[in-house]
């Protein structure tokens, strides 16, 4: 006797049965029962393809999101972008507003951008107006409204027109905090209010922490040793120790002071 296997539920049984006495088909309502799982298999595994491919897109979208938004922070109401080697600015609509022309850009800051342009430095405004040509060694973003530029290796301080108000005759130069800024001349160090009056005298040593006013108080050295002023030039800490940390910013606002020697890392 032969037999014949259903294409419904895989039973074997004798070709002279009507039905298949697993599932109750015949053999050809078996045969069109099997065609219609198959159809339906088929367009599942082309749905779930779809819907891999749409994830996968998916992801490929919020990667690329997650890179603009970590690479290229708006800065107030634009981002920096590069194209094909240079770079520029978009709007949050995505307009160029300032074409990718420059070498490198820096964020927004007081209402003007550092760019550079053939290893010079200078400002652009929101408008993408160079406010400042790039012809500087060097430039910090605007602080408190001035901002610090070197050319050839003497450092002075600009307005938010170019106008070099503080002119480039330190030797070198920290952008202002607190109304001061720390400057450099023959080796020693003191502090100047934005006309550039020398409100402190240059006759302190190189520090390690840098000359900047924090909390109204500013470290500095003397003879290997760490203290600190006010800004009316008065040693409120007498320059008697090894290293002096900023003032911390909590209840007690105590510095961090080490009596002992100290390997600067």
């Amino acid at each position: 006797m032969a037999l014949v296997k259903c294409p419904n539920c895989g039973k074997e049984y004798s070709e002279h049965a009507e039905k298949c006495p697993q599932c109750g088909l015949s053999y050809s309502e078996a045969e069109v029962r099997a065609n219609e799982k198959a159809e339906k298999r088929k367009a599942q595994i082309k749905k779930m393809g779809v819907l891999a491919c749409v994830a996968g897109v998916l992801c490929v979208i919020a990667c690329c999101v997650f890179t603009l938004k970590k690479n290229y922070t708006f800065s107030g109401r634009h981002a920096e972008v590069k194209l094909n080697e240079k770079w520029g600015f978009i709007d949050e609509k995505g307009n160029e507003v300032i074409p990718c022309r420059y070498d490198r850009t820096w964020g927004f800051s007081e209402g003007l951008a550092k760019v550079r342009l053939s290893g010079k430095y200078g400002f652009v405004d929101e408008k993408g107006k160079e406010v400042v040509p790039c012809r500087y060694d060097y430039a910090n973003s605007f602080y408190e409204g001035l901002a610090r530029v070197e050319i050839s290796g003497e450092y002075g301080f600009l307005d938010k027109r170019g106008n070099e108000v503080i002119p480039c005759k330190y030797d070198y130069a920290y952008s202002f905090s607190e109304g001061l800024a720390g400057v450099e001349i023959n080796g020693k160090w003191g502090f100047i209010d934005k006309r550039g009056n020398e409100v402190i005298p240059c006759k302190y040593d190189y520090s390690n922490n840098g000359y900047f006013f924090s909390e109204g108080l500013a470290g500095v050295k003397l003879n290997e040793k760490c203290g600190f002023i006010d800004k009316k030039g008065k040693e409120v800490v007498p320059c008697k120790y090894d290293r002096a940390e900023d003032f911390s910013i909590d209840e007690k606002r105590n510095a961090y002071i080490h009596e002992v020697e100290y390997v600067y890392e």
